[in-house]
Parts: structure tokens; C-alpha cells; sequence
């Protein structure tokens, strides 16, 4: 974007779901502190607390949450395990997996989170530095167990946080709410309706309104600039 009071290029990064992530961490780290191109960020659809969510894959009880669940896991281990993009890699997999595991798999089964998490994406990444699901989920969120307080302390730039309050992947933790008070670069949009990065308007024909929500924070952004440097 063209700021009006100087001209000069700005840039606001926008992250989502675990891009998100890479974004906060961006913006906590002391070299982006000095970068005058970079304006802010905006941030939509990450999981707050990695242990929290990989508690609730197995307690929770919303049906929303279980079927949103169930369906990521099938069409993953389906593309995993029949749609590997060569040859190579279909007989690489072959060889790590055991599929005899995954026929007949009921994915509604609270077992199966587990046996997707160990037996699929462990064993297809045997280099990573994980190899049971707590080290994966620890790994894959930075945020996992209580460390977030001090990656949110650390940032500097103006940061907007977008959550849908029915998002089945991300739920929004009230917790965050006392973590973000104590920062005022760090601004909070709770939408009623969102899911997870849809913020769908209609079904038929699909349209979405995500795109409004970028606009709309990367405007407030901009006017609010000269304030806050």
C-alpha cells in the first residue's frame, strides 16, 4: 500500500491458519522492530493454545468440531496414502505406512486422531525432528504449552488478530483475551460468523466476504499509522 502522509511503500503481511503463525513469529522476533517498509499484520484462523486444541480433538463434543475432524482426516490419509504426486513417493509411503491400519477405519472414532497423527504424518516425515504426535503438535505450534505470552509481549508493530467465533479448527480461547490487554500493538476482531478463513455469505452461489475483512483491517492500519509511530 501508498501511505497518503508520506508516499512511501508500506507493507502489511497477512498470515492464516499456520501461516499465521510464521507471521507472529515475524513480528516477535527484534528484527522486525526496525523494518520502517513493513506497517503491521493481520492474522486470521491459528490455534492459540496447541496442547488445548490437541486435548480437545479428543473431549470435545461439538458436533461441528467432530465432523470437521473426521472429514480432514479422511481426505488427508486419502491424498496421503492414493495420491502421492509420483510414483516414487507412492512406493516411499508404501513402505513407511502400513495401510492394512486404515482399512475400514471408522474416522469418527476418537482412536483414529491418533493412529492418523502417528502412523501417517510421523512416518511420512521419518527426517523431522518428531515422532509421536505430542512432539509433531509441539513442533507445528509455537504456542503449545504456555509459550505464547512472551512471543505476544515482543511485538512491536501494530498486529490485528482475526477469529471467526464458530471457527471448528481454531477456537477462540478466552484466556488470550488477558494476554492481549497487556500489549497495545495487539488488536482483537471476534466475527460472529467466520468458520475456519471462510467468513461465508452466501452457499449458492458461494461468495465470501474474507477478502471485506482484509480491506477493512488493513484500512484502520493505515489511517491509524501516524498514531502509533
Amino acid at each position: 500500500v501508498s501511505t497518503q502522509s508520506t508516499g512511501d511503500e508500506k507493507w502489511i503481511i497477512i498470515g492464516s491458519c499456520f501461516g499465521a503463525q510464521h507471521v507472529l513469529d515475524f513480528f516477535s522476533q527484534p528484527s522486525s522492530y526496525d523494518r520502517s517498509e513493513v506497517l503491521g499484520g493481520i492474522v486470521d484462523g491459528f490455534q492459540f493454545n496447541g496442547k488445548k486444541f490437541r486435548e480437545g480433538m479428543y473431549s470435545s463434543k461439538s458436533w461441528l468440531f467432530r465432523s470437521a475432524t473426521k472429514l480432514m482426516m479422511q481426505m488427508f490419509v486419502d491424498v496421503a496414502l492414493n495420491h502421492a504426486a509420483n510414483k516414487d513417493v507412492y512406493n516411499q509411503i508404501s513402505q513407511l505406512v502400513d495401510r492394512e491400519k486404515f482399512k475400514g477405519i471408522d474416522f469418527s472414532a476418537k482412536s483414529s486422531i491418533k493412529l492418523v497423527n502417528e502412523e501417517v504424518i510421523c512416518k511420512m516425515c521419518p527426517d523431522a525432528p518428531f515422532s509421536t504426535e505430542e512432539e509433531y503438535f509441539a513442533m507445528v505450534f509455537p504456542y503449545y504449552d504456555g509459550k505464547h505470552d512472551k512471543i505476544f509481549h515482543n511485538i512491536k508493530k501494530p498486529l490485528t488478530l482475526i477469529y471467526g467465533q464458530d471457527d471448528p479448527f481454531s477456537p477462540f480461547d478466552l484466556e488470550m483475551v488477558e494476554t492481549l490487554k497487556e500489549n497495545p500493538n495487539l488488536c482483537l476482531w471476534l466475527y460472529p460468523g467466520g468458520g475456519h478463513i471462510c467468513f461465508t455469505e452466501k452457499l449458492f452461489p458461494y461468495t465470501s466476504y474474507l477478502k471485506d475483512v482484509y480491506l477493512e483491517n488493513a484500512n484502520l492500519l493505515i489511517r491509524k499509522q501516524d498514531d502509533l509511530y
